[in-house]
Parts: structure tokens; sequence; C-alpha cells
């Protein structure tokens, strides 16, 4: 093949998984990000900054190239805003700390594309190449600042170049296999320890009818491999260089991977068999095009087995180390669908293959002109970049239509869509003195304005707002998660966040009365407050109302509640409470018969004490924003004007 061709297929596949992992990034954010951001600056200011490769060291994940990568463009972006990267300016890093792994990722699938030529002919590599560019869970996690796509694409990498190499014994390919083994082991070294295995079987197959003969040749193979894979890892993982007994770290960390679980699976409120999580994983992430494709390669990697076909023996090794990585992976306890992205996306790889080989069958059957072929492909192509690209930037919450279903629920959101809940929370008049507890508050902090609080926190008189998250669901009892959302069962929220058509986020309002910060004077004889509002529900049953009692001093008149059908409308309910009960700082609820309300009719309540007297009277909270449906309302006399507070509410809540 020339070398322009081949150049050529790299760009183009580059430029389509780019057209895919652009829109959007940056905008928003996922849970261990944080993290591995500040991670990724701190690996620079090490390495770069102090000298220091030693104190680049985290874990044995290790996650060197993620840090190589994104810490590139956050110290390129530090240097551009004179500020270091910490916890309180994240947002102002996201692009610059994703677009280097975006580029990355994206040239890594058109570099796939082109080892494939060699071993399974040069249509099915685009196919495959086209397909694992546009594989919508892949895209997602191309786009966040972590190491399963990375790790993936690595760990596919080497496979195909070390095909390709048992293939024509190009020895370029058999380093370009160990290069790439030697970035997935400094990017996850546990899971990528799976190729070992895997391409000395490759290896061991290749040479089975002669190994005697064949045995320097495998001495040498092994040897370069071997040592190219861990000179690449030395290069790569700075912390190698100072470092050298990392034994104890390596046992706490494979303790932790093989014991420690993310969610107790078979006690949870929805519980089920650890042995089930991956193949759930693979029919709630693998778009059906790939699972039908898929199964067919089952079907012909069977088929080849017993004709013993040696044609076919890429697609049974691609077989082999896919569905081995999972089996691998279901006896570890911690488990997370993105963990499966290395054989998920050899997935991607195996279905357009498959497609294209039966594309071309179709196209030679039928005798397609060449015009047809090529619109037919265009639009094949156009059709699978419309799947992450309609979904965009939330290609990593894709779920098939029974994924819902089928994926355990506390694996269903990371943190996609806390962004969007963040954006309205912004658009409160006081929102920078709003404080939220949120599930994730290190993804809401990154995005909101004001102050943000773990769900810990939600009975502090502070919070005004709890903002809960999907895969909160599910989990076991007496989990904070569990024990929020039982709390929160009978409240209505007053927004709801929605990622891809599936709800995501809840957000609603406490029972705190901090934004209500001011207050009308005492509610004597010759004072009313009122405010208009539309129910957001076709009935009502109760009010609360805000009252302050002046330093809990003993006042003794009745307060009245009165509801009407808007300002200067028919009385539709009359509530009346005695002072004696209102406590300071609190909510008073006045509830009466359920009332039957239209849709968008604004109605009216007043407060009112007729036989109130300085020194005996409370008075009710107000806030000097518009934070709630309609508009303050103030009488002082008898006989004056009713006057509109635009712009000011009175501290209610409505009960249907």
């Amino acid at each position: 093949m020339k070398r322009s061709i081949g150049v050529f297929i790299v760009l183009a596949i580059t430029l389509v998984a780019l057209v895919v992992r652009l829109p959007g990034l940056g905008t928003f954010m996922t849970v261990d990000e944080e993290s591995w951001m500040l991670r990724s600056g701190e690996f620079w200011h090490k390495l770069v900054q102090q000298g220091d490769p030693g104190g680049t060291f985290l874990t044995t994940h290790p996650g060197a190239t993620t840090m190589w990568l994104a810490g590139a463009g956050i110290a390129a972006q530090e240097a551009r805003l004179g500020f270091n990267i910490d916890t309180s300016n994240l947002r102002h890093f996201r692009l610059a700390a994703t677009l280097p792994i975006a580029i990355a990722t994206s040239l890594l699938i058109g570099l796939i594309t082109l080892w494939l030529v060699p071993v399974i002919g040069k249509p099915q590599a685009i196919g495959g190449g086209v397909v694992l560019a546009t594989a919508p869970f892949l895209t997602g996690l191309s786009q966040i600042v972590h190491l399963d796509a990375l790790l993936a694409l690595c760990m596919v990498g080497s496979l195909v170049c070390w095909l390709g190499f048992m293939h024509d014994g190009r020895w370029s390919r058999a380093i370009g296999a160990s290069v790439l083994a030697g970035l997935a082991l400094v990017t996850k070294f546990i899971v990528a320890s799976w190729l070992v295995p895997v391409l000395g079987l490759i290896a061991l197959w290749h040479v089975r009818r002669d190994l005697a003969s064949f045995w320097p040749w495998l001495v040498r193979v092994v040897g370069l491999a071997l040592g190219i894979t861990v000179l690449t890892a030395f290069i790569a993982w700075p912390a190698l260089w100072e470092k050298t007994d990392l034994t104890a770290s390596f046992e706490r960390d494979i303790a932790n991977v093989v014991t420690q679980e993310h969610t107790a699976l078979e006690i949870s409120r929805d519980p089920i068999a650890p042995a089930s999580f991956y193949l759930r994983t693979v029919a709630g992430r693998v778009p059906i095009h790939t699972l039908l494709l898929l199964a067919a390669a089952v079907v012909v990697s069977v088929r080849a087995l017993r004709q013993r076909q040696g044609k076919s023996a890429p697609l049974v090794w691609f077989l082999i180390y896919a569905i081995g990585f999972l089996v691998l992976l279901t006896f570890a306890a911690k488990k997370a669908d993105r963990y499966a992205l290395p054989a998920l996306a050899a997935f991607s790889v195996l279905a357009g293959w498959l497609g294209t080989a039966g594309w071309l069958h179709l196209a030679a059957r039928f005798g397609w002109t060449a015009r047809w072929r090529s619109i037919s492909a265009g639009i094949l192509v156009l059709l699978l970049v419309a799947v992450p690209l309609l979904i965009s930037p939330h290609a990593s919450a894709y779920m098939t239509p029974f994924g819902r279903s089928v994926l355990p629920l506390p694996q269903q959101g990371w943190g996609q869509g806390l962004e969007q809940a963040a954006t309205w929370l912004n658009t409160h008049p006081l929102a920078d003195q709003v404080r939220v507890a949120s599930w994730y508050p290190s993804v809401m902090r990154a995005y909101f304005n004001g102050e943000t609080f773990s769900l810990s926190s939600r009975h502090d008189d502070r919070v005004s707002y709890i903002v809960t998250y999907r895969n909160m669901e599910g989990r076991e009892q007496d989990d904070i998660a569990s024990n929020v959302l039982d709390e929160l069962v009978e409240r209505l929220p007053v927004h709801v966040v929605n990622v891809n058509n599936v709800p995501y986020a809840w957000i609603y309002k406490t029972d705190s009365l901090v934004l209500y910060d001011r207050n009308i004077g005492e509610l004597t004889n010759d004072v009313l407050v009122g405010q208009t509002f539309t129910s957001p529900t076709a009935s009502l049953s109760a009010i609360d109302i805000g009252f302050a009692t002046f330093s809990s001093r003993a006042n003794t008149q009745d307060v009245i509640v009165t509801l009407y059908n808007g300002i200067g409308g028919e009385t539709l309910r009359t509530v009346v409470t005695s002072a004696t009960d209102i406590e300071d700082r609190s909510w008073h609820r006045f509830s009466f018969e359920p009332l039957t309300v239209e849709a968008s009719r604004e109605l009216y309540i007043t407060v009112t004490s007729p036989t109130s007297t300085p020194g005996d009277a409370v008075t009710v909270l107000y806030a000097n924003a518009d934070i709630a449906s309609g508009s303050m309302q103030q009488q002082r006399a008898a006989t004056s004007e009713l006057k509109t507070s635009l712009g000011a509410d009175i501290a209610y809540r409505l009960y249907p």
C-alpha cells in the first residue's frame, strides 16, 4: 500500500473521530475528573517545574498517559491565565485538559485503522475504524480526563499490531505492539497485563506446527517485545526513574481491585448477580448494530474453528482477547461499566469488519456501480456519526433502548447533567448566596456560582437546595444515597435535568429560610402582606408561611391567611391560627379543604392579624429578590393603596 494512501486513511478516520468528540468538549465533568485534573497538574509541576520525577507517583494505576496529556493542556492554560489549577477554578481548565485526550484518542483510532489493513484488508479496516471512531460510549469516555479510553485504544492497538506482525513478520509492527503495551501498562497496570498472555498465546499459535525450529525466533520475539514494553513503561512513567520498590503499593492496589466493591450488587435495592454485570454492560452500552454484527462474528469464528480456516484466525483472536478480558474482570469485586471498554472497543472493530464484509458481499452480488457503492457507504458513515452527535455532549451516558432496564442503577450516570443543574441554579437571583447540598459535590462545585456541600450537610440550616442524582437509586439500605432518597420520597422537585431524554438530576427546595433574610415589620392590625402566585399543580391543600416572632417573644393574637381567586377576586379559603403556635424563624402550615385550581390561574394569599398591636405581633419573612412565583403585596393601612413589591417574595410553600 502506498504511503500516501496510508496517510489519507489515518487522517480521514482521525477527522471522523474528532467530528464526534469536539462538540461540547469541556462543557461537562464527571466525578473522578477533579482528582485526575489535579493529579495531572501536579504531575507537570513536579516533573517540569520542580524536577522531581519521584514526586509524580500517585498509585500503581498509574494513569501516566492521562497525566502526560491532560497535564500538558493544563500547564499551557496555567501559563496563559497566570494562575495554577485548584478545586476552585476547574471550569477554566476543562477544555484545556480534555482537548489533548480527545486528539490523542482520535489519532490512535486513525492509526489502528491503518494497522488493521494488513490483517483484514483495506475496506474492512476502514469499516472497523469508522465504527470504532463513532462508538458512542467510547466517544464519551474520550471526552473526559480519565484512563479508560486511552487504555482501551492502547490495548486494541497493541493487539492489532501484533497480529500484523504475525501476518507479515515486519519487526516494526512488533515494536509498535510493544510500545502500545507499555503505554497501556502505565495507564492501568493491572488490567493491561491481560495483553501479556494474549500476545504470548498468539505467538505460540503462530509457530505451533514447528515449535522446535522456531524456538530461537520465539525467544528473540519475546525478548524484544518484553524489552521494548519495559523500556516504554520506564520512559512514560517518571516515578520509575527514582522509585524502584513499588511492591507494597502493588499489593495494596491489587487487593483493593479484587476485594472492594464500588457498590454492593447483591444486597442493593435492585440486586443483580455479580457474574451478570459485564453481560449487562455489553447489552446496555454497545449499540444494537454492533451487537448484531458481534453475534455474526461469533458464528463465523465457531465455523472457522471447526473448519480450521487460518484466514479467520484474527477474528478468533479478537474474540478471545475481548471475551477473555470480560471474564477476567468478572472475578474482581470492583466493577464498573467503563472497565469493560478495552473489550467494547474490540467489539466495535469486529462489527465494522464484519459489517463491511457483508456490505462488499451485497455490492458484488447485486452488481452495484462504483457511484452507488460510494453513496451507500457515505450514508452509512453519516448514520454512524449521527449516533454520538445526537446525544452530544453526553455520549458517555449512552444507553441502548433496553439499557435502562439491564444496567444496574448505580452505573447509570457518573455526574453527567450536574452542570445543567448548576446552570439552572445559577439563574437564581441570589445564586451567589445560595448553598446547595449535592451528590457528587466536586462536579456541582465546578459549575455552580454559590457554595456546594455534600449531601451529608443537607440538614444544615444554610442549605437552600438539595440535588440528587440518578445513580443514587438502587443502592443498599443505610447508604447515604438511599437515606436521602427516602427522606425526599414525598417531595416534588422544583426542577428535573434530563440527559439523553432520561431523568438524571433532581433539584429540591429545602426547609431553609436563609434566603428570606428580611421581614415586613410587625404584622399589626393596620398591616396586610400578600403574595400572588401560580399553582404548579391542579389542587391545593395547604400553604406554608415563613414567620419570625422577634426573638421568640410571646405573641398571642390570631393570624389569618386568606386565599383569593386573584387580587380583588372571590375568597376561596380562610385559615386562622394563634400566634402562640408560631415559632421563631420557622415555617407554619395553614391547611384547608383541598381546592381545585385552574392551570396558569393567578391566585392571591394575604396574611393579616386584625387584633395584633405593637409588642404583640409576629412578622412575615421575605426576600428582596424574585425567587418564587408571583410578587409580594403590601398595605400599611386600611385606607392606603395596595402596593406591589416587584422583585420581592414572601416566604411561602404550596402543597397539592
